[in-house]
């Protein structure tokens, strides 16, 4: 059994007036937090997959350096998901692996997937009469109700994402 750790935890969160209010929501703020958690390991698993499918398509014949190629390139610091799409879009372009509505519905999806996935790592709750907003910056100043309309998009947006990539990844695998 793995040791217990315990670790410092910030989160941001704008209170305001409602701050008595926040207590009485504690409960739907762990669901917010625990929600937060899964997105960003759903875009660590879609970066993993996108990771397979560079690893498939242009150092398919250098599967002796696999580990190499994966810890000095795609899972070094400066390899980020953004510049993994990128590499992705121009494989993509490249080989015709994708086609149609389902590559531009893909290029969006990552897109999003970007988006959210930095969202929630560095954006701010703010509860205000009553209702969760997500505060955070991307390309101008957003503020995202949470409500379940949005769970849903988020939901639809990453399944889609990883669905799509992981059956790509399979075909490749098969080749």
């Amino acid at each position: 059994m793995m040791k217990t750790i315990h670790l410092p935890f910030r989160q941001k969160a704008i209170l305001g007036k409602e701050k008595a209010n926040l207590l009485c929501n504690d409960k739907y703020k762990k669901n917010i937090d625990s929600r937060r958690e899964k997105i960003i390991s759903a875009a660590i698993a879609i970066e993993e997959t996108l990771n397979s499918i560079i690893m498939l398509t242009m150092f398919r014949e250098n599967i002796k350096e696999h580990d190499l190629i994966l810890s000095t390139f795609l899972e070094a610091d400066w390899c980020s998901f953004g510049i993994k799409r990128k590499i992705f879009n121009q494989i993509n372009q490249r080989f015709d692996l994708v086609k149609g509505k389902n590559k531009s519905d893909l290029e969006s999806n990552l897109s999003r997937v970007m988006k959210y996935r930095n969202a929630f790592a560095h954006g701010a709750y703010e509860l205000n009469q009553g209702v969760f907003y997500l505060k955070y910056f991307y390309n101008k100043p957003i503020e995202q109700k949470l409500d379940d309309e949005f769970w849903e998009k988020i939901e639809t947006c990453f399944m889609g994402s990883f669905n799509q990539l992981s059956k790509l990844e399979i075909e490749l695998i098969k080749n």
